[in-house]
């Protein structure tokens, strides 16, 4: 549209504004354009005492088309609620896909009829330096957010700071990712999870990697709620996963896996300072071997965290 450069475009609260044209079965994606801010006002206390929950972009169709496309730098999401229209699991549809049909590790043609589900996305990032903060993010059956190499160059995308969202029921069986790295680079803090297959993951592309700190799981899930895929998944003939994973200071109120090695980073990956329900030696399969060549792992540390809080006997463990 209009805005440029430091405007702030806002949307009331109360206001509920859908995307989608069931008529013809399309979208209308949003790009802001450099530097502008895309506003709210989730979370403001009125002084009646009740609470905004915020402006609504939504869609009810199903498409592969994302709602906001973010390919100018700089820009900001805040505030907002971000509605998708698939928060299912699919279970069936995977049986159909997958059971009995599977081969190896990796692509199977299961996933070329998953592909007819039109697998959502609600925010894709392909640019630099975009925050998304305050905003409730929900029924996506791909990814809720999508990190992807900046268009103008194929480069990978840089800064992206995603905090203090609320992000959920993005969980479709195969997919399902609440925030998704391609090629690109990111941090997510203060964030809460729920009802996501992984709530963080990455295709383990060699130009990617992402630090999660200070985040809250709350525990449903299909699979593992944090991961980085390897080259085994991608069938590309190397064992790489991104160039590093941090993890730190993150807790987890589950018995599911908090995170699965895939593969080897370039660089590094660390896991220290996070709180989990279930044991440390629960997961030594999980967190310390690779989960195709059943290999020790290298590149990895892990530090310090707290294990077993549902036992009441809660244990502070190093590596």
């Amino acid at each position: 549209g209009n805005a440029r450069e430091g405007d702030i475009i806002y949307i009331p609260s109360g206001t509920v504004i859908d995307m989608g044209n069931a008529n013809i079965g399309t979208i209308t994606t949003v790009t802001p354009q450099q530097g502008v801010i895309l506003a709210s006002d989730r979370g403001y206390v009125r002084e009646d005492g009740s609470i905004s929950t915020g402006g609504v972009i939504k869609t009810t169709q199903v498409s592969i088309d994302c709602i906001i496309y973010l390919s100018n730098p700089n820009v900001r999401i805040t505030g907002l609620v971000v509605e998708g229209p698939d928060p299912a699991q699919h279970l069936a549809l995977w049986d159909r896909c997958f059971v009995g049909k599977t081969s190896g590790a990796g692509h199977q043609p299961g996933h070329n009829y998953l592909s007819f589900a039109s697998p959502s996305t609600g925010i894709s990032i392909a640019s630099d330096n975009i925050e998304i903060d305050n905003c409730e993010l929900s029924g996506f059956s791909s990814s809720a957010i999508a990190v992807s190499a900046t268009g103008s160059s194929g480069a990978a995308s840089r800064g992206a700071n995603i905090h203090h969202c609320y992000i959920h029921h993005n969980q479709m069986k195969a997919l399902g990712y609440g925030v998704c790295f391609g090629k690109g680079y990111g941090t997510i803090s203060y964030c809460m999870f729920n009802y996501n297959r992984h709530s963080i993951a990455g295709t383990g592309n060699p130009s990617s990697g992402y630090e999660a700190f200070c985040n809250v799981e709350m525990g449903n899930t299909l699979s593992d709620h944090f991961d980085m895929h390897g080259g085994e998944d991608r069938r590309d003939g190397t064992q790489i996963a991104g160039e590093y994973v941090d993890i730190h200071h993150n807790t987890f109120l589950s018995t599911r896996n908090p995170y699965n090695n895939r593969g080897y980073p370039t660089d590094h990956r660390t896991f220290s300072y996070n709180i989990h329900l279930n044991t440390r030696e629960f997961f030594d399969t999980y967190l310390s071997v690779n989960r195709y060549t059943s290999q020790p792992l290298t590149n990895l540390t892990i530090g310090k965290n707290l294990w077993n809080l549902s036992s009441g006997k809660a244990e502070i463990k190093t590596g």
